[in-house]
This record gives structure tokens, C-alpha cells and sequence, in this order.
């Protein structure tokens, strides 16, 4: 789940630490200012450094300044669009909010805002607007403005929708009569307006004919709210675009609202030919381009009308000089009276372009419109490359599942999964093979779950799975997602290959693992990260143990996001050292982090989020910069025959070229050769079997890298890895080492190690060496060079020269000689 950053602008000390912990415990980010000049300089200092706020959160009474002045002085100080803007207040009213609709987008407003449910409220603002972006022409309503007015003189839609709107993020307006309708309507372009058609006195229908025949209204999509049991026709002949029905599920009808807001803001914003040609052909309604001299019919609706009513066109002449649209009648060549909607549009070309609905065909205009409905809303709610739901009805069938699981006091679980090395398919084959492997996997997975169970896919390669039945024990859980892994690890067929992937799998189960569907997916995420950090390619439940190590892990990932920018990462590096003449040989580079709120953080915990975030791009970038320039100082003051040992993640393969080209750029800026260089890779990169992996590593042995295969003997490579990929050398793990002395057995293992790079002519480094014992045991076996605490543990650059400077006799003494005692256990770097 996604960490957010947000700047909260409030003056009441009381209500910014309140909200600060609220949204603290929903994993969001905040930064106080306590007034507007504060607020705009932290703002502006943020973006100097190239970052942004994910929303600013205002007050709309603030002590130096209204929320109106701040956010007005905000977007002219700014030099691109300000991030997503939320202005909540406990007094001001709707009218002020309209003196400025200008403000921004995408924007919330808060009205009588109820402090204790503000931080839920600006969560879910959050969510809103960060979601994965859509294709252009599915864009939602929080893109732009598009507002929407609730004309009803009961109770009915203001109840039943108003509140649940704004949450959706849509400017909301109420009328209560067909002149403060027709008021708001005037001020407010792109108006999306739904009326009551059951509203007292026929007001409804008396409020559509008199929006559809005023100018300054008549460009609003007018939508019908009724019953079914009375199909409104004359307010469709009025020129209604839909009807929403009453008795629709909450799901559905936003569903159905986001729909026609998506049309209106075509309309709106574009008004293209090819829009309007779409539009005509699908509701079946004639369409006429105007020329200076001629009427042009673009469809064969429109033709067939002109063959059936002759005189059509000096009909539509006289309409041309009356406002709004007009129905009107005319006589067909039998004789018939046919009925006609006029509605007259200007192109983005600006020329002029008519449409003409007939009412006759109004039952066959229905069922099209019912369908391009159907479409749209299977659109709205199903996955288009997998056919699965997406992750709208997914989350409207979790919460439904949730709710009648409470009521009969059952159980259900939620299963999230995630990929693994898709990207490296992506990568490797292109996106059109990425979208065939989606299609196939969402495949495999319904072919594992049963009728019962509820699949999504969620975004990217995340899917998720709702098991509603058979999971009382857990048991069942674990059988549906072993039956997934198996599914998943096995050769998959493309066009244009053959890949291997696998699935990790987090479970958590209702309402042991929360009661909201916030909670409930938030710790199945929590699961599945401990999935991938166990190897990947298994499965994992969420337990409390875990929640707390989650919350850890958010923190975390909301230091790692500054930590660059605030300079707290700094580098060590642990020499490695010759047996034979004790001379410092290489220098392996290790990322260390000490964060100003957490101190210094062990890198067994922020190697593997700087992975999952990606960060580890940018850090691994500025970790190469620095090291560079160090050891091109030592080559140059000290050796030129020292070597530079740099780790490498299995993350940044994903990258191929990039990474490589990455090496290239630093090493020719500084004038360091790629054949001084060790490139450090672990044992599960060569387990995942990937073609991409293998070449970027031949691609580095080419380049004149020395490949070295670090933790060797834990577990995963094998003779066939070691003659398959281009490995120089391997590290003996510490492992091995640390339980020397002691019987032989231990020490047989490493010289069976020894043996068998010998065969394969590869050099042979043991790491872990803490004490002259150990390193007795094992200075004269065929081994090159070894490192470990005995000779030093990994120092700053300041205390690697002292030792660099040392003759080599002084060298090989005990670990007493070293800078800094303070050991740090891991020698992970990238």
C-alpha cells in the first residue's frame, strides 16, 4: 500500500496535532505549517528539490489568511500544477466555495467539517487521487471540473447521494426549485444536472423542458432519476441524456455517474468531429455538418431522414435563429407526423454541426442507449485485458462479502498477489508480451479458484482473490494459494518466447485481520511483502507480529523517501585482504543509512525497501557517483592496482541496459577501467533461471567486469549455475567460517568449496574471519584473498586511509586495530 506525504496548513495547534496523528495511523506523511506565508515557503522549498507534496491539506481560516488567499497565492507562486488541494472548515458555507470554483484540480471540500472524521476523509481523498491513471479517454472526473447539481424539492437525492458524491470527489450542488436550478445552472458550466423526474407538482418535468429550451442552460447533460415502473418518454423527447433508477445499488450508480461524467467531459473539453460522429451513430440521431452555403449529412440516420421527410432542411433553417433546443414536427413523405430533437453544436474547428433525434425511433434509441450503458458500465467495472473485475468491483464485492459475513458471524479471506519478475518480461519481450502474460495468468488463476470465489485484477501485476467459503481453519487458504504458486511455476508459452515467473501470495482473514476493507487489504499487503522477503514464490499469513513489523516497515519507507535528500546515507568499505603478503587487495563498497528520526538503520531492513520502492535506482546512482570519486583518490594517492568491489541487487537487473549503461557513465567520468571493478552478485539471482539476467551479466564480463558470486554455499547455485553464467570468483559465505574452529567436518566443507571453483578455474574469497584462530585454520589453503572483522570491519573513507597507508606487515595483526569497534552485521549494498 502507498505511503503518502501531505502538508497540513492549520493555525489551531490542537487541530494540526490531531490530524497529524490520525493520518499518521493510516501510514500518511504529514508536514505542519501553522500559516499561509509558512506553508507557501515550505511548499516552494519542496519543490526545489525536485519533489512534491502528494496533497496539501488547508484550513479555511487560517491566522494570517483565508484558505481562499493561501491557495490563490499558492497557484501564482507555483511553477507547474500544484499537487491535489483539500479545503475543509467547520463554518464556512457552500456559497463561499463558489465566489472562487477556480482554485484548483483536483480539489475537495470539506464543508462543516467534523474534526474526528477528517483524517479518514482526507485518506480516502488521497486514494482518490492517486489512483493508477486511466487511458485518455477514460478519465475520471477528479481530471478536471465537472459539477454536478441535485435539482429535487424532497429530500430524496440530497439524502440519498450528496455526501457520498462529494466523497467521490465532485463539486456537488443542491436546488430545491426551478429557479434556484436555473440560477446554478447559468453560473456553472460543464453541469452534469440529475432531476428528480418525481418530484412534487411535476416539477421535474417542468424543469427539464425549461433547462433544455434556455441558452445559457441548454449545453448541460440533463440526467433522468425515477422509478422503473414509469419510463419518463416525453422527458427524453425533452433531450434527457439517461436515466439513473432508483432502486440501483450505490456501487452501481457511481459507476453510472462516473460514465456520464466521462462523456460530458469529452464533450466539454474536446466538441471533436469524430466525437459528435460517434456519439450520433451510437444513439442513433442524424448528424449534419453546416457549411457556408450547404447542409452536409454525415451518417446514414441521417440520410434515410432526409429520403424520408424531403423538406427537413427548411425546418431546420428556421431553427437555426431560435436559442436552446427545439422540438419540432413534420410531415414524412406518407404523411406521418414525425417528431424531432434540434440540437446545434460548434466544432473544435468551428464550424457549426447539428444533431437530430428522432423521437419515433425513441424505443430503438433505448435499447441502444441500454446497451451502449452495459458496455460502458462492464467497462467501468471489469478488467479489459483479463476480463476479471477490476479494482472498483472488487472492492464493492469485498465490502458486500464483508457485510454478510458479519451478519452470519463467518469468515472470508482475502488473498493478495503479486508477480514476480514480471517486469523482467516486460523488459525483456515488451509490453505486448507483458499484457499476453496478464491474459494467461488471470487464466490460471480462475482455473484454481472455485465459482465462489471472487477474482480482481488490482493494477499492474497485482491480482487479488476473495474466498468466501472453506476458510474457518485457514486451511483451505493455504490449499488455494499452494494450488496458485504450483499454477504459476511453471514454463509459460508467449508468442515471442518462453518465460518462468512465479506468484507470492499474502493472506488475511476477516475480521480477525480487520473489519474495514482498508485494514483487511492493507495487512494482506503486509503479508505479502513478507512473502517476497522470504524468497518469493510462496505464501504467507498476516499475523499481529507481522502488523507491528508492517508498521515498522511503513516508517521506514517514509525515511527512505528523504533519506537521500537529506543526506543520510553514507558509505563504508571493508577491505579485502591477500594471504600470502597481507596487502589490502579491494575495497568492497557498503550503503549505510543514519536517519535523524530513527538513527542508524541496520541494512537488512532498508536494502529490501529501497528495492521494493525502486529507490534503489536513484540510491545505487549517487552510491556509484561517490565511490567512484573515492577510489579514484586511493588509485591515485595510494595504488593503482586497488580493485573496487560493488554489490549489486537482483532489483536492478530489471533494469538490463540501463544498469549497464549506468556503470559505463560513472566509470569513464572518473577514469576508472571496468577490469579494476568487481561486480558482487547473490545466489537467488542465478536461482531465478532468467535469459535477461544472463545477458546483462555477459554483458557485463564483456564490458571487463570481474564477476564475483558473493554468499556462496547457502543454498541455491549449483554446479550447472557456475558453469552457465560467467562468474570469476565466489565468496565462501560466513557461515562456514564462523563455526571454526570445530570439528573437521565444518572444515572439510570449505575445502570441498575450494576444490570445486578450482576445477572450474574460479577464485575463491572467504568472508567472515573474526579471529586469528580462524584465520590460522585457513592462510595456507589455496584461497585468494578473505575478509572479516579480524583484519577490520567496514569503516568511512577518513579511516580506510589510515589502514590503506599502513605498511602491509603492520596489517595482518588482530581486530584490535580497528577504527571503530562498532560492528555492523550486514555487508549488503544494493
Amino acid at each position: 500500500m502507498k505511503d503518502y506525504h501531505v502538508l497540513v496548513v492549520e493555525s489551531s495547534d490542537d487541530a494540526s496535532g490531531y490530524l497529524k496523528e490520525g493520518l499518521s495511523e493510516n501510514s500518511v506523511n504529514v508536514d505542519i505549517a501553522t500559516d499561509s506565508q509558512s506553508g507557501i515557503d515550505r511548499y516552494l522549498r519542496t519543490a526545489e528539490h525536485g519533489l512534491q507534496y502528494d496533497a496539501i491539506i488547508v484550513s479555511w481560516q487560517l491566522k494570517d489568511a483565508t484558505g481562499e488567499q493561501f491557495v490563490k497565492r499558492l497557484r501564482a507562486l507555483s511553477k507547474g500544477e500544484p499537487p491535489p488541494l483539500l479545503i475543509y472548515s467547520n463554518d464556512a458555507k457552500q456559497s463561499d466555495y463558489e465566489l472562487f470554483p477556480e482554485i484548483a484540480s483536483p480539489i475537495e471540500w470539506q464543508f462543516e467539517a467534523k474534526m474526528d472524521e477528517l483524517p479518514a476523509r482526507i485518506t480516502q481523498f488521497l486514494s482518490r487521487c492517486h489512483a493508477p491513471r486511466q487511458h485518455p479517454k477514460a478519465r475520471s472526473a477528479h481530471d478536471t471540473h465537472v459539477n454536478i447539481l441535485l435539482a429535487d424539492n424532497t429530500p430524496t437525492l440530497s439524502d440519498k447521494f450528496s455526501n457520498a458524491l462529494r466523497q467521490q470527489g465532485y463539486r456537488v450542488y443542491s436546488a430545491n426549485s426551478i429557479e434556484q436550478s436555473l440560477g446554478i445552472a447559468k453560473r456553472h458550466q460543464q453541469l452534469v444536472i440529475i432531476v428528480n423526474y418525481l418530484m412534487a407538482n411535476d416539477t421535474g418535468q417542468t424543469l427539464i423542458r425549461k433547462l433544455m429550451s434556455t441558452q445559457a442552460t441548454s449545453g448541460s447533460i440533463v440526467v433522468i432519476y425515477t422509478t422503473r415502473d414509469g419510463i419518463p418518454e416525453e422527458a427524453l423527447k425533452s433531450g434527457a441524456l439517461d436515466i439513473l433508477y432508483d432502486d440501483e445499488p450505490i456501487n452501481i450508480f457511481h459507476l453510472r455517474i462516473r460514465t456520464i461524467v466521462n462523456m460530458a467531459l469529452a464533450m466539454y473539453q474536446n466538441q471533436h468531429f469524430n466525437f459528435f460522429e460517434q456519439i450520433a451513430e451510437q444513439m442513433q440521431i442524424g448528424f449534419i455538418k453546416r457549411s457556408l452555403s450547404s447542409y452536409l449529412p454525415i451518417n446514414e440516420i441521417m440520410v434515410d431522414i432526409i429520403e424520408q421527410c424531403p423538406s427537413i432542411f427548411a425546418a431546420i433553417e428556421d431553427l437555426e435563429k431560435k436559442d436552446g433546443k427545439q422540438v419540432f414536427d413534420i410531415n414524412d413523405q406518407s404523411g406521418q407526423v414525425r417528431s424531432f430533437i434540434f440540437t446545434q453544436f460548434t466544432l473544435s474547428d468551428h464550424s457549426q454541426a447539428i444533431l437530430l433525434q428522432d423521437n419515433s425511433l425513441l424505443a430503438e434509441k433505448r435499447r441502444s442507449l441500454e446497451q451502449a450503458n452495459e458496455k460502458l458500465q462492464s467497462q467501468a467495472l471489469y478488467d479489459p485485458l483479463t476480463g476479471l473485475s477490476n479494482r472498483a468491483l472488487f472492492n464493492a464485492q469485498l465490502m458486500q462479502n464483508m457485510d454478510l459475513a458479519k451478519r452470519n458471524n463467518t469468515q472470508i479471506a482475502l488473498l493478495a498477489l503479486d508477480l514476480d519478475r514480471f517486469k523482467a518480461v516486460n523488459d525483456a519481450f515488451g509490453h505486448d508480451a507483458g499484457d499476453e502474460l496478464l491474459s494467461i495468468v488471470g487464466k490460471k488463476i480462475q482455473s484454481v479458484c472455485r465459482d465462489s470465489d471472487s477474482v480482481g485484477r488490482i493494477g499492474g501485476d497485482e491480482f487479488n482473490i476473495l474466498l468466501s467459503s472453506n476458510v474457518a481453519d485457514g486451511r483451505g487458504c493455504a490449499v488455494v494459494a499452494q494450488k496458485l504458486i504450483d499454477a504459476l511455476d511453471t514454463p509459460i508459452k508467449l508468442f515471442k518466447g518462453t518465460v518462468q515467473i512465479g506468484v507470492s501470495v499474502g493472506i488475511a482473514i476477516y475480521p480477525k485481520d480487520g473489519t474495514d476493507i482498508q485494514t483487511i487489504m492493507r495487512n494482506a499487503d503486509s503479508a505479502l511483502y513478507l512473502a517476497k522477503d522470504k524468497g518469493r514464490n510462496n505464501f504467507q499469513y498476516f499475523t499481529e507480529e507481522l502488523n507491528n513489523k508492517s508498521k515498522r516497515r511503513r516508517t521506514l519507507e517514509s525515511a527512505m523517501k528523504r533519506a537521500l535528500q537529506d543526506k543520510e546515507f553514507y558509505l563504508c568499505y571493508q577491505p579485502r585482504v591477500e594471504f600470502g603478503n597481507g596487502k589490502i587487495c579491494a575495497l568492497e563498497v557498503l550503503l549505510r543509512c543514519k536517519s535523524k528520526q530513527l538513527g542508524l538503520i541496520s541494512p537488512l531492513e532498508f536494502i529490501p525497501i529501497l528495492e521494493d520502492t525502486r529507490l534503489i535506482f536513484p540510491v545505487f546512482e549517487w552510491l556509484l557517483g561517490e565511490a567512484c570519486k573515492q577510489f579514484k583518490r586511493w588509485q591515485h594517492s595510494i595504488s593503482p592496482l586497488l580493485r573496487l568491489s560493488i554489490n549489486l541487487s537482483t532489483r536492478q537487473f530489471d533494469q538490463g541496459k540501463l544498469l549497464t549503461d549506468t556503470l559505463e557513465k560513472n566509470l569513464e567520468r572518473h577514469g576508472i577501467d571496468a577490469s579494476q571493478v568487481d561486480i558482487e552478485i547473490t545466489e537467488p539471482l542465478l536461482a531465478l533461471k532468467d535469459q535477461s539476467i544472463l545477458e546483462t551479466l555477459r554483458s557485463l564480463k564483456a564490458m571487463g567486469f570481474s564477476i564475483v558470486l558473493d554468499d556462496f554455499g547457502t543454498g541455491y547455485a549449483s554446479l550447472n549455475y557456475l558453469n552457465q553464467f560467467p562468474i570469476d570468483t565466489v565468496k565462501i559465505d560466513r557461515s562456514f567460517v564462523e563455526k571454526l574452529p570445530g570439528t573437521k567436518r565444518e572444515e572439510l566443507f570449505i575445502d570441498g568449496i575450494i576444490a570445486m571453483a578450482k576445477t572450474l578455474q574460479i577464485d575463491t574469497i572467504v568472508t567472515g574471519i573474526e579471529t586469528h584462530q580462524q584465520w590460522e585454520l585457513l592462510k595456507d589453503k589455496p584461497l585468494h584473498s578473505y575478509q572479516g572483522f579480524f583484519f577490520s570491519q567496514p569503516q568511512v573513507a577518513k579511516d580506510i586511509t589510515q589502514i590503506l597507508f599502513k605498511p602491509p606487515k603492520q596489517n595482518v595483526t588482530s581486530a584490535t586495530d580497528v577504527a571503530d569497534p562498532t560492528p555492523i552485521t550486514s555487508s549488503v549494498c544494493g
